[in-house]
């Protein structure tokens, strides 16, 4: 019996310590919770406002002095710094005219249209006018020939061939002995909405070369984007190539773009590489050229049709490269 009481007693006592040691521990984390709470001594106390008024003023401050950062921006900020729950609600709410202003305008993103990525997969065609300087041989009225220019999308080669009209006959036999003859049908032709192209005969035709025609409304030029950027240098690279070769006549179109349109393809200006470096894998080997590597001794005494090619080449190049630098000074003015 006296052993009973004893265990009585000492688990009695045991209660009493336990409950004694929670207390004290309860009140050593609230000592704890009390010492961690941020304290905002001097300018800071701002972070803490106690009407509404001061938060907006305190927001419209850090906003302005912190050089207009975005809502989320500051409101990371703020919450890193302890701010208050009216201060971050302040935030939310804030408008700058400033930034009104200078947002981009709320638009419609454009629809993007499929992307090549081999070759032959999808060529745009158009046709470019050259205007030639009136001649003796045709009076004094100046004349406009139209030229079939052809572009592979993923790989910029270039084809083009002078039209005598733009019937529907004229745009076929251009596609296919300008390109179609060399490369097969591509899978997908991007043209305009010129009535030729959008009659019965070019889609019946398109139908048997398995050709997918897709033809781009007036409105949206940006589709042929690559094709309008090569109208402007071929353009300028015939007219100075006719300008020093002085032949006006069909014959002279011809000429030129024999000349000008393989500079354009040996051109790097995808890249760092040229249409035929990504079409071929290399740079077709030209004759007569001194930095050619397979130069021979018939090459440094030519006949005077070669010499007279030679001269055509450079001054193909040279145009290409005039035009290219005109490209260039056009665009940022």
């Amino acid at each position: 019996m006296n052993f009973l009481l004893d265990y009585s007693n000492l688990l009695h006592h045991h209660q009493q310590n336990m409950i004694h040691l929670s207390f004290n521990l309860d009140f050593q984390i609230h000592l704890l919770n009390i010492n961690l709470q941020p304290t905002h001594r001097g300018i800071l106390h701002r972070l803490q406002p106690s009407t509404n008024l001061e938060a907006q003023r305190t927001i419209q401050r850090l906003h302005r002095n912190l050089g207009h950062p975005t809502t989320t921006q500051l409101h990371k900020l703020l919450v890193e710094r302890n701010a208050n729950e009216r201060l971050l609600q302040a935030n939310q709410a804030f408008k700058c005219e400033h930034c009104s202003q200078r947002s981009p305008p709320t638009q419609v993103p454009k629809s993007s249209i499929y992307k090549g990525t081999f070759f032959n997969d999808r060529v745009q065609a158009d046709t470019l006018w050259l205007k030639v300087q009136p001649s003796q041989e045709h009076g004094t009225r100046v004349r406009a020939y139209p030229i079939l220019v052809i572009s592979d999308a993923t790989t910029r080669l270039c084809a083009a061939r002078l039209l005598q009209d733009e019937t529907p006959d004229s745009f076929q036999k251009g596609l296919e002995r300008a390109w179609i003859r060399s490369f097969g049908p591509m899978r997908i032709l991007q043209v305009d909405e010129h009535r030729s192209w959008s009659s019965t005969h070019i889609k019946d035709w398109a139908g048997q070369q398995s050709i997918q025609l897709m033809i781009s409304p007036g409105q949206a030029h940006e589709r042929l984007a690559i094709i309008e950027r090569r109208h402007q240098v071929i353009r300028r690279a015939l007219d100075l190539f006719l300008l020093e070769s002085k032949d006006y006549t069909p014959e002279g179109i011809i000429n030129a773009l024999n000349y000008v349109i393989p500079q354009v393809n040996r051109m790097p200006n995808v890249q760092g590489y040229s249409p035929l470096q990504w079409t071929l894998g290399y740079n077709p080997h030209v004759p007569g050229l001194l930095m050619e590597e397979e130069l021979n001794p018939t090459q440094l005494h030519p006949t005077q049709a070669f010499k007279m090619k030679l001269e055509y080449q450079q001054v193909a190049t040279k145009a290409i490269s005039q035009a290219n630098n005109d490209d260039r000074l056009r665009s940022p003015i």
